[in-house]
C-alpha cells in the first residue's frame, strides 16, 4: 500500500513539472546547493540511508551555517522553495545511488526513465479510483523500470521499485518548485 501512495503522488508531481521537465537539468540550482554541502554529511546521509530508508527520509544533518554558505555559493536565495527543492534532490541522489549499487541502473538510465514515466503520467491525470489507479501506476512504473534497465523480475513491488518511484517523484518534486519558484 506504501508503494502505490508513492507511485500515485510521484504521478501527480511529475504532471505538475510539466512538458519541458523530461528533459533532465544539467546542473539546477538544488544540484549546485547539494554539491557544496560537506561531502562528509553527504556520505553519512547515504550510510543513513542505506541502514534504513525511513531513518534516511528523516535524516537531517546540515546546519543553518552550512545551507547558507552552499546557497551564497551558488547564487541563490535560502527560501522554503529552495529547502524544499533541496531536500527533493538528496533524495534523487540517494535513490540514484542505491539504484545504482544494487542493480547497476546509471544516471543515463534514470533519466530514460524519466523520459519513459513523465509523458504517460501527465496524460493520466488526474489518475482514476481503486483498481484502474493501481493498473495505471503500475503501468507507469514497470515503462520506467524497463528504462531504467531494472531486471524484469525486480519490476514487483519491492525496494528497487520504491526508490525508482521515489526517485521520479522527488526530481518531479523539485523540477516543480524550481519551475515554479524560478530558482
Amino acid at each position: 500500500m506504501r508503494l502505490l501512495a508513492v507511485l500515485s503522488a510521484a504521478a501527480v508531481l511529475a504532471a505538475a513539472a510539466g512538458p519541458g521537465a523530461a528533459v533532465a537539468q544539467a546542473t539546477s540550482p538544488a544540484s549546485c546547493v547539494w554539491e557544496k554541502l560537506p561531502k562528509q554529511k553527504r556520505d553519512e546521509l547515504q550510510v543513513i540511508y542505506d541502514r534504513s530508508l525511513d531513518e534516511g527520509l528523516q535524516a537531517f544533518l546540515f546546519t543553518e551555517v552550512e545551507l547558507n554558505d552552499a546557497y551564497k555559493s551558488c547564487g541563490v536565495q535560502g527560501s522554503d522553495e529552495i529547502g524544499k527543492a533541496l531536500g527533493s534532490y538528496e533524495i534523487e541522489v540517494m535513490m540514484t545511488d542505491w539504484l545504482a549499487r544494487n542493480y547497476g541502473v546509471t544516471r543515463a538510465g534514470l533519466n530514460a526513465a524519466w523520459v519513459a514515466a513523465a509523458p504517460t503520467v501527465r496524460l493520466a491525470v488526474p489518475l482514476p479510483d481503486g483498481a484502474e489507479r493501481t493498473r495505471t501506476v503500475e503501468t507507469v512504473l514497470g515503462k520506467a523500470a524497463e528504462a531504467a534497465g531494472i531486471p524484469e523480475a525486480d519490476r514487483v513491488p519491492g525496494p528497487a521499485m520504491t526508490r525508482l518511484a521515489l526517485y521520479l517523484l522527488n526530481r518531479g518534486r523539485r523540477e516543480a518548485i524550481e519551475l515554479a519558484a524560478h530558482i
